[in-house]
Formats: structure tokens, C-alpha cells, sequence
């Protein structure tokens, strides 16, 4: 598989995860996660061929996909609010749904000091992100 280009890793990767009936979108997330590009920089090197050891890499990473990996896991983080938090199997992924939690605490207590205990609840994404908006908001340092 060598020489393949990033369009050619990424059709190959879409077409396997789609005949795995699994959702396509993980194989452009791995592979800017992986080659640490966002999406206007992954699409001026679709033409360019991907360096041997990301290409297996990447292959790597959408197998453990397709083996039933989430892709937070495999990446070994997860976007949260703006920030990243280390996840894995220990640890459940931080959810779209909790960023909205965190908005509604945010708008509910505007002014006043927040005091949160976040025990047992994975990363530690909500108590964490809640501590830095505040502190950010209140123009404190955290």
C-alpha cells in the first residue's frame, strides 16, 4: 500500500467502513487526527502520497475501527468544549450532550462562583471544563 495518496487511503478506508455498515465520517476523523491535519489542509495534500509509516498507521487504526474500537479510543483523546481529554477504555468518551449540560450551568450561574465535585465521572471533562470557563469568565487564573 505503499505510495497510496491521502485521497486513495481515504476512499479505501470510506469504502471498508461503509461495507462495514459503520459510520463513514470516523475515516476522514482518523486520518486528520492521525496525520494531524484539519480538513482545508488534508485536502491540498489529497494528491500527495502519505508517508509509509502514517499509511500503516492508518490502516491500523481503521481495522481497530472496524473491529469495534471507537475512534477516541484509538486516538487516545477526545475533543471537549474546545479543550482535549485523554480517553480509553477505562474512560467514557465525553458526548455532544454534555457540552450542552455545560452551557446550561455556564448560562444558569453567570456571576457567581462555581463550586462543582466531579467524583467517578470518567475524564473529568465537565469539572474541568466548568473550572477553566469560570475562571476564564470571572477574568481569574485558574
Amino acid at each position: 500500500m505503499a505510495n497510496r495518496t491521502y485521497y486513495e487511503a481515504l476512499k479505501w478506508a470510506s469504502l471498508f467502513v461503509q461495507k462495514n455498515q459503520l459510520d463513514e465520517s470516523a475515516a476522514t476523523y482518523l486520518l486528520q487526527e492521525l496525520s494531524q491535519l484539519d480538513q482545508t489542509h488534508l485536502l491540498i495534500k489529497y494528491r500527495q502520497p502519505m508517508p509509509a509509516q502514517l499509511d500503516e498507521q492508518y490502516v491500523n487504526a481503521i481495522n481497530q475501527y472496524v473491529n469495534g474500537v471507537p475512534p477516541q479510543y484509538i486516538i487516545g483523546t477526545a475533543p471537549f468544549y474546545g479543550e482535549r481529554f485523554v480517553v480509553n477504555e477505562n474512560v467514557l468518551i465525553p458526548r455532544q450532550e454534555t457540552e450542552e449540560l455545560v452551557e446550561w450551568i455556564l448560562s444558569a450561574n453567570p456571576q457567581s462562583a462555581l463550586s462543582v465535585l466531579d467524583v467517578g465521572t470518567g475524564s473529568g471533562a465537565i469539572g474541568l471544563t466548568l473550572k477553566k470557563t469560570a475562571a476564564r469568565l470571572a477574568g481569574r487564573p485558574l
